[in-house]
C-alpha cells in the first residue's frame, strides 16, 4: 500500500506571498533575521535606545508580547512542590517576526537605527517604506 501526501497539505506550505511587513502606519521595521527567544530586559533597553534617538513626533510600536513565563525555584529546594517563583518574560521570535514599527516625522537614518539593532542579542534587518507605499 502506497502512501501519498495529500494535495491540499502541499500547496498550503508551499505558498509564497509577498509579506505585507507594516501592521500600522509606520515608516520603517525592525525584523528578526534568526528564531531565538527574547527577553524583556533586552527588548526594553532596545526601545529605550530608539526613543533617545528619535524626534519628539515620532511614534514606536513595540510588536512582540510577551508570553513565556519563566519560573526559577530557590536553590535549595527539593523536588516537586509546585513550579517556583516568576523571575521574568520572554518571547519566542520566529524568522522575519517584525520588532519594532516606527513613524518619524524626519528621515530615519540606518546609523540611527543600528544602535538598537546593537542592543539586542539577534540579527535585525531594518526594512523602510518607498514613498509609494506609504499611506
Amino acid at each position: 500500500m502506497k502512501f501519498f501526501k495529500k494535495k491540499h497539505l502541499i500547496k498550503v506550505f508551499n505558498l509564497k506571498k509577498k509579506k505585507n511587513f507594516f501592521n500600522f502606519k509606520g515608516t520603517t521595521v525592525m525584523i528578526n533575521k534568526t528564531p531565538t527567544y527574547l527577553s524583556k530586559t533586552a527588548l526594553e533597553s532596545s526601545r529605550k535606545v530608539l526613543r533617545r534617538k528619535l524626534t519628539k513626533g515620532s511614534k514606536i510600536w513595540v510588536l512582540p508580547n510577551l508570553k513565556i513565563k519563566i519560573n526559577k525555584k530557590s536553590k535549595g529546594a527539593r523536588m516537586g512542590k509546585g513550579v517556583g517563583k516568576p523571575k521574568g518574560y520572554s518571547y519566542f521570535l520566529d524568522k522575519g517576526t517584525n520588532l519594532f514599527e516606527i513613524w518619524d516625522i524626519a528621515y530615519i537614518t540606518n546609523s540611527k537605527l543600528n544602535f538598537a539593532c546593537n542592543k539586542l542579542p539577534i540579527n535585525c534587518k531594518i526594512h523602510t517604506n518607498t514613498k509609494d507605499e506609504i499611506i
